[in-house]
C-alpha cells in the first residue's frame, strides 16, 4: 500500500492555516506556497535589481540595505531561509540548530508531562546607555524557574522570578525584594520546522515580546529582544534549558 503524501495531522494542520489565512481553501493556500518557493530561485538577483551598487559594497551588504529598506526583520529573513533550505533539502547548519534543540525539550517533557519539567536560566545585557564618555551601565536581568507542557503540545511554558542588576539592597545589586514575574513560552512549529521564544512581563501588564535573530551558541539559546528602561535599541539574550524532573 503506498504512503500517504499527506497524513491526516498534516492535513488538519494545513485546513487549519488556510482557515485562518486563505478562507478555507487550502488549494489556494498551496498554491501561494509554491509560487513563493518558485519565486525565491531568483529573488536575490531581482531585488539586488531594485538598488544599484554603492562604492565598495558587497553584494551580501547590499541586498541586506535593501531588505532593511523593506522594513523585513532579521529573524523574518533568516525563518524564511532555513524554511526554503529545508524544503529544498539542503544542509540547513546553524539555522536549524535552534528548533532542533527546542525539539529535544519538547519531546522530553511530553513524553511524560506530570513527571518532567525543564530548568530555565534566563539572562539579559545590552549595552552602556549614553554618549561615549557619559555612559552608565546598563541592567542585567536574570531569571530562573521551570518550564512545563502537555502530552499533545509543543510548547513549554513556566513563570519565572526575574532580577535586576541596578535594582539594589545595601549596595548588593539583584535585590530579591524588587524582582519581576515573567512567563516564558517556547514553541515548536513541527510543520514549518521553527522555534519561537516568546517573553510575557506579568508584572507589567502581561507586555509580550517574541525575540528575534533566534539561534545556538555554545549549547545555548541566543536571540535579541527589547532592552530594558529604553537605554537602547536592543538587548541581548541567553536561554540557558536542563531536563529535571518533577518531584512526585
Amino acid at each position: 500500500m503506498t504512503q500517504p503524501l499527506i497524513d491526516d495531522q498534516l492535513l488538519s494542520r494545513c485546513q487549519a492555516d488556510a482557515d485562518r489565512d486563505y478562507g478555507g481553501d487550502v488549494r489556494t493556500m498551496i498554491a501561494a506556497g509554491l509560487n513563493f518557493y518558485l519565486s525565491m530561485q531568483d529573488a536575490n538577483h531581482a531585488v539586488l535589481d531594485m538598488a544599484p551598487p554603492q562604492p565598495g559594497e558587497t553584494e551580501e551588504d547590499r541586498l541586506l540595505r535593501v531588505v532593511n529598506a523593506a522594513g523585513v526583520s532579521r529573524s523574518t529573513l533568516l525563518g524564511m531561509a532555513g524554511t526554503l533550505q529545508r524544503v529544498a533539502g539542503g544542509p540547513v547548519g546553524d539555522l536549524a540548530a535552534a528548533p532542533t534543540y527546542v525539539k529535544s525539550y519538547v519531546d522530553y517533557v511530553r513524553a511524560d508531562p506530570v513527571g518532567r519539567a525543564v530548568g530555565c536560566t534566563l539572562v539579559s545585557t545590552q549595552g552602556g546607555a549614553g554618549d561615549a564618555g557619559a555612559q552608565r551601565g546598563a541592567p542585567v536581568g536574570f531569571a530562573t524557574g521551570f518550564l512545563y507542557g502537555q502530552n499533545t503540545g509543543t510548547t513549554i511554558t513556566g513563570s519565572l522570578a526575574e532580577y535586576f542588576s541596578d535594582r539594589t539592597a545595601n549596595g548588593a545589586p539583584f535585590n530579591p525584594a524588587q524582582q519581576d514575574q515573567i512567563r516564558v513560552d517556547i514553541t515548536l512549529d513541527e510543520f514549518m520546522g521553527n522555534a519561537t521564544v516568546e517573553v510575557i512581563s506579568e508584572t507589567w501588564g502581561d507586555a509580550r515580546q517574541t525575540l528575534g535573530d533566534l539561534r545556538i551558541e555554545e549549547g545555548v539559546l541566543v536571540a535579541s529582544g527589547a532592552n530594558v528602561g529604553n537605554q537602547g535599541p536592543t538587548a541581548h539574550y541567553a536561554l540557558s534549558l536542563y531536563t529535571t524532573t518533577i518531584p512526585g
